[in-house]
């Protein structure tokens, strides 16, 4: 558990699925109550099924991350975030851009949890943008607060790449590589994982 974030485990389990969930001070939210869900996305990853759904209601007065057991529905356990969420998705670990809201200098932090049992694994030590992360194989793509491109180990958080070119937004993992496009989308950069060769082409 982090300053920035809460840790309670209910059971033992396999973790099949995984929830962003509101919930009020007084009354948990039902890990099968998804009638307030605002967004929703699936990710696959070998025997792994994580399912989002994020709650953004003012009667709500704190975001959860929580992760359920697919056969069974039985809540494993559930991280209270207290701050923002802004985007996350998962492969191998859930990672969670978070932070607080300020209009003129909007901060987003970058964490990751082991889907498993909730524990924190790594977080990441420079600002990031708002934009949810792309995994290809073991790695975790992001860019920093000002569009610039880091790939880190998405188990350990160690930054494998790291590009001081600023102004890109990673969209879409392939195989060995991965797409960026520029922040006013007129440019597409294909960015390979293994030699760190890259070619663009205009939008």
């Amino acid at each position: 558990s982090s300053p920035h974030s809460k840790l309670r485990k209910n059971g033992s389990g396999n973790a099949r699925s995984v929830f962003i969930m509101g919930t009020s001070k007084n009354s948990p939210a039902s890990i099968s109550d998804t009638s307030s869900a605002s967004c929703c996305c699936i990710s696959n990853s070998s025997d792994k099924c994580c399912s989002y759904s994020a709650f953004h209601s003012f009667r709500f007065s704190r975001l959860s991350v929580c992760c359920a057991d697919a056969k069974t529905g039985k809540q494993l356990w559930d991280v209270e975030l207290l701050d923002d969420i802004k985007s996350f998705d998962c492969d191998k670990s859930l990672v969670v851009v978070h932070g607080y809201t300020d209009v003129s200098n909007p901060i987003w932090k970058c964490v990751a949890y082991d889907i498993e049992d909730g524990n924190q694994l790594w977080v990441l030590d420079c600002p990031v943008s708002k934009y949810k992360p792309v995994f290809v194989k073991n790695a975790c793509i992001l860019t920093t607060n000002e569009g610039e491109p880091i790939i880190v180990d998405q188990t350990s958080g160690n930054v494998l790449y790291r590009n001081n070119v600023k102004g890109y937004i990673a969209i879409k993992g392939f195989e060995d590589s991965v797409m960026f496009v520029s922040s006013d989308y007129k440019q597409a950069v294909y960015f390979s994982l293994i030699d760190n060769s890259h070619w663009s082409a205009s939008l």
